[in-house]
């Protein structure tokens, strides 16, 4: 039989928005408090949302935090693979040399939000800050992540005219690693996914997030197999004729293609990555993907 469709018309329904909006703006008013370490900040940077609700897949009744990206726009750091010897060296030249980095960047952050938000709501985790909303003015709770701008160039024919690509770039607190996003560049390609898709693209992502949660809960998906990000990256795959009018036909068929498709040629829906790495710890696995695909048919199929 399947889902019925009017199951799937709930599970394509966007979560409330104005939380997450409100959320930014109290973080954003902690931030450039009289008694916030960057009120006096010697540096550019700019706060913004990523994440789900930054992207509009976040559903229906989710108890997930707010993501806030806190980016230090300037020092950034850089990649300049793409760039001429000449370019690079016309780089160089340009560009001028600080001795403030992420760390001290997190850091400021982190004062800044304890400041605010008292201490015992301000927890310093491995990637993000995370902050409390209980006796806060925060309505939800918030995942602040501090980070330099990363840029990767792709010309260099003057500063005026140069053409890159913007992300971030930190490195976790306890580890010796760095961490590289584009979450800009992911919410404009979903942008574009969504006139690819006739304004089928997002509410298909919070359809098959609901679907997820559900084949956990009845026992055809481990927990923890499919992150909502990964999930999302996956569908942005899918090719764009499968985005039909028909939530079931469009659940089938997706799946159905899924099924058979080569995962090594799908990349992150940034297109700046591949979405699969073996050796990258922050990356899908393959196998997870295929648990995934199977667990939301096992689904469909016993519903």
């Amino acid at each position: 039989m399947g889902i019925p469709t009017s199951v799937l018309e709930s599970w394509k329904q966007e979560g409330p928005v104005q939380t997450s909006s409100d959320t930014l703006g109290v973080i954003k008013r902690a931030l450039d408090s009289d008694r916030s370490a960057l009120s006096q900040f010697e540096h550019s940077y700019k706060v913004h949302l990523q994440g789900s609700y930054k992207n509009t897949t976040n559903t229906i009744n989710s108890e997930a935090d707010v993501d806030i990206v806190v980016k230090c726009t300037g020092p950034w750091t850089r990649n300049l693979d793409d760039l001429s010897p000449a370019e690079q060296e016309r780089y160089e030249n340009w560009v001028t040399s600080s001795d403030y980095n992420s760390r001290d960047f997190r850091d400021d952050v982190l004062t800044s939000l304890k400041r605010y938000f008292n201490r015992g709501n301000v927890t310093n985790d491995n990637k993000a800050i995370k902050v409390d909303s209980e006796g806060t003015p925060l309505p939800r709770k918030a995942d602040v992540v501090p980070c330099l701008q990363y840029r990767v160039y792709h010309s260099f024919p003057n500063p005026d005219d140069a053409q890159f690509t913007e992300g971030m770039w930190f490195k976790p607190p306890t580890e010796d690693r760095v961490i590289i996003n584009y979450s800009l560049e992911h919410y404009e390609q979903g942008v574009d996914k969504m006139e690819a898709t006739d304004g089928n693209y997002k509410e298909t992502v919070r359809m098959f997030k609901k679907a997820r949660d559900f084949a956990v809960d009845r026992g055809h998906l481990e927990a923890d197999v499919a992150s909502s990000y990964f999930l999302e990256c996956l569908l942005y795959n899918v090719d764009d004729g499968l985005f039909t009018e028909s939530l079931r036909d469009r659940y089938e068929s997706i799946l159905g293609w899924l099924e058979i498709a080569d995962f090594s040629t799908f990349t992150e829906q940034s297109e700046m990555r591949p979405l699969f790495d073996s050796t990258d710890p922050d990356k899908w696995d393959t196998q997870s993907a295929e648990d995934t695909v199977a667990g939301l048919n096992e689904l469909w199929e016993e519903w």
